[in-house]
């Protein structure tokens, strides 16, 4: 079983449990156990129109999340997460990485 770490920055830092199969679990506010409506889906890179020029699934990210360029070089978010939740698909815009 493999069970990385997200990191979500909105105005703390919050870090959150990847578990294989892409559910996120928040034991910081309690969330445990994954609700199963709620998982990571893969990433996606935009230029600077927002349109994607790159795709990772979630076995890129399980697999070495460290070859994912997360961040560009001044900090800002280059690589965007994308979840699924009680069937929405979302991208996620706040500072976060895996590792």
């Amino acid at each position: 079983m493999i069970k990385r770490t997200i990191t979500f920055t909105t105005n703390k830092t919050e870090y959150m449990d990847l578990h294989d199969n892409g559910e996120i679990t928040r034991p910081e506010i309690g969330m445990n156990m994954p609700s199963g409506k709620w998982k990571v889906i893969g990433a996606v890179e935009l230029n600077n129109f927002g349109n994607v020029v790159r795709r990772f699934n979630l076995k890129q990210i399980l697999d070495n999340p460290k070859n994912i360029p997360w961040k560009h070089a001044n900090g800002k978010q280059r690589i965007f997460i994308m979840d699924l939740d009680h069937g929405t698909q979302r991208q996620w815009t706040n500072d976060h990485e895996v590792f």
